[in-house]
């Protein structure tokens, strides 16, 4: 459910307007730099804390960090050339259990979370329809939204994609479509970046069985991660050889170092 925090809002500025969204019992709050998130328990909206946005020193493509030199903008993925997507839409940065941001970050957090509950899609998904509502209203445009599936042999259908995309496609409008598989067994998790990347080259993913056609569509890829590009880009393969017009990639946290 969405709620508007200005009585009055120009139709210039309805993409830029301070939002709220409530959903299963999760409110998220757009504040610029940072989506508040609380929790509604024995009728008291419990504060759980704030997903810090990404900033705006990361590649458009991949989301890795960039350096100027020379008054020229590079990208620091040394895979970069690789990715094929249109764009990446990011939340904000994943840190590994491992690293001593994780405890400050809630989104981390969450991310960890979610991949054994899915409850927490939830806050997930209502602070990536407040991005795409405060910051990159176009995307509403696209045509349909597809989950990148975890799981050999079939789509993410249950997964922790899949959970998310189905909040953000009811709160934005648009088509859900679980129209990939995944077919290698090999994990990405754990792999060194090159590795992934030769992974995803040799052919990962496909479509399902009888999916549906995105011959002409725009196509905006879903999932909980990215850090390489690798599997997105594989993913968005599989889609511009079945006709997509364009494909690019909302997600929620970009792995950080």
């Amino acid at each position: 459910m969405l709620s508007q925090l200005n009585t009055f809002i120009s139709p210039a500025a309805i993409y830029m307007m301070p939002l709220e969204i409530e959903s299963n019992r999760w409110r998220c709050s757009w504040l610029e730099d940072k989506v508040k998130v609380e929790y509604h328990r024995n009728d008291v909206w419990e504060y759980r804390g704030d997903y810090e946005l990404i900033g705006n020193s990361c590649c458009t493509v991949c989301g890795s960090r960039t350096i100027v030199s020379k008054g020229q903008t590079f990208c620091t993925n040394p895979h970069h050339d690789r990715v094929t997507l249109d764009r990446a839409y990011i939340v904000g940065k994943y840190y590994k259990t491992g690293d001593p941001r994780f405890r400050d970050s809630l989104l981390s957090q969450h991310i960890i979370k979610l991949k054994n509950n899915h409850f927490f899609a939830t806050p997930i998904a209502l602070a990536m329809v407040l991005l795409v509502k405060n910051r990159y209203g176009h995307l509403q445009d696209f045509d349909t939204l597809v989950p990148v599936p975890s799981y050999r042999g079939k789509s993410d259908q249950g997964g922790q994609a899949t959970s998310i995309a189905d909040i953000v496609g009811y709160e934005l409008d648009l088509a859900v479509e679980d129209i990939l598989v995944k077919t290698s067994e090999s994990k990405a998790v754990g792999m060194k970046a090159a590795e992934r990347v030769e992974m995803i080259d040799n052919g990962t993913f496909a479509l399902a069985e009888k999916s549906t056609t995105t011959k002409g569509k725009k196509v905006l890829l879903v999932d909980d991660t990215i850090t390489t590009g690798s599997t997105a880009s594989g993913c968005a393969n599989v889609l511009r050889g079945s006709g997509a017009a364009e494909v690019s990639l909302l997600v929620a946290g970009k792995t950080w170092s």
